[in-house]
């Protein structure tokens, strides 16, 4: 489509500049446990057999599973 305007990503003026919108909306993550969608972080992740599968605990389900 000649001359067609290509829509920019939204970015939302903070404390630090222009961010774009999606680096400050934080994501979320449902637990392999109890089911709970809670806000991701780095830890809960955990490997399983096969090797190749991978888990997540939500905080509250890694207190009780280690």
């Amino acid at each position: 489509m000649a001359g067609a305007e290509v829509m920019a990503d939204i970015e939302v003026h903070t404390a630090y500049g222009w961010k774009p919108l999606g680096d400050l909306i934080q994501a979320t993550i449902k637990c392999d446990k109890c089911g709970e969608t809670v806000p991701a972080d780095g830890d809960g992740f955990v490997k399983c057999d096969p090797p190749e599968n991978i888990i997540y605990f939500c905080r509250e389900c890694r207190k009780s599973h280690g």
